[in-house]
């Protein structure tokens, strides 16, 4: 008999360790396996858990003789890890908007060059491709920030997310779809010639993050081009954010205002709203 548990546990403890998630029978199986204390704790800090702690699940533990500090370990670090992340509300579900990086930067400096400095000239951002692969329709204006404070996992990935702690940080800009003018005469050498304007639309979207003046350099988005919107702490640091006013059609972008401790910002959260869906 004791054979047979002692290989069912075995298996359960491999089990646990391919599964890499630990839950309550896990704990109470390693503790009837024979691991020290401290051993758990370690295990329960650095694998990911979802553990039930309510009333009656403490209780259980504790008829099942887990010590206080391996239940205190569990209420702790038990949660499921949240992605953080800016999300749009579907009738089905939250999807997530991915971070998309600027393919390029440019300067208008031609007023610049003629003024000798004294007109301003502006910097700005580019994406590729016309709009976003994030298509809301008019109706799902509604969007959801997780930040996670507690969460020391930073990287290029999600670092807006443990700096900033609010929707304040972000500002909600319209992006411009960029026209390339090309002029052409069919009769180049006729002076009565008419010259025709051919305007294309690019194919890729921009959005000015910078300023030059004479002898300044303001870096960050134009206050009078950010969109108001209001947003709510729904608890566990989630915010649900809505633009003040319905927006109309087009191409738009979550940005991080500023920069925090050394991050410089060269991605947005950009998304169309369609009238097609």
């Amino acid at each position: 008999m004791k054979k047979i548990t002692l290989l069912f546990l075995i298996i359960t403890f491999q089990q646990v360790n391919a599964q890499e998630i630990l839950i309550n029978q896990s704990i109470i199986d390693l503790m009837e396996f024979g691991f020290e204390t401290d051993v758990i704790i370690s295990k329960i800090k650095t694998t990911d858990c979802a553990f039930n702690t309510e009333m009656n699940d403490l209780i259980e533990l504790k008829e099942k003789n887990v010590p206080s500090n391996v239940i205190a370990a569990m209420i702790e670090f038990g949660k499921p890890k949240k992605e953080v992340g800016i999300f749009y509300k579907t009738i089905e579900q939250l999807k997530k908007i991915e971070a998309n990086s600027f393919t390029s930067n440019s300067t208008d400096a031609t007023a610049m060059a003629f003024t000798m400095g004294l007109a301003s000239s502006k910097t700005k951002a580019k994406l590729d491709g016309a709009t976003s692969r994030n298509i809301l329709s008019n109706s799902e204006q509604e969007f959801i920030f997780q930040f996670d404070k507690n969460n020391d996992k930073i990287g290029q990935v999600n670092w807006w997310f443990h700096m900033a702690n609010s929707p304040e940080s972000f500002a909600l800009v319209k992006m411009k779809i960029p026209s390339i003018n090309n002029s052409r005469s069919s009769h180049p050498k006729n002076r009565n010639s008419k010259v025709k304007k051919i305007i294309k639309k690019a194919n890729s979207r921009e959005l000015v993050i910078g300023k030059i003046g004479f002898g300044t350099y303001k870096i960050g988005i134009n206050e009078k081009e950010m969109i108001p919107f209001v947003f709510e702490n729904i608890g566990a640091n989630r915010f649900r954010v809505v633009p003040k006013n319905s927006l109309d059609t087009g191409e738009y972008c979550f940005v991080l205002k500023g920069t925090y401790a050394g991050y410089i910002n060269q991605s947005v959260f950009d998304f169309s709203i369609s009238d097609q869906i």
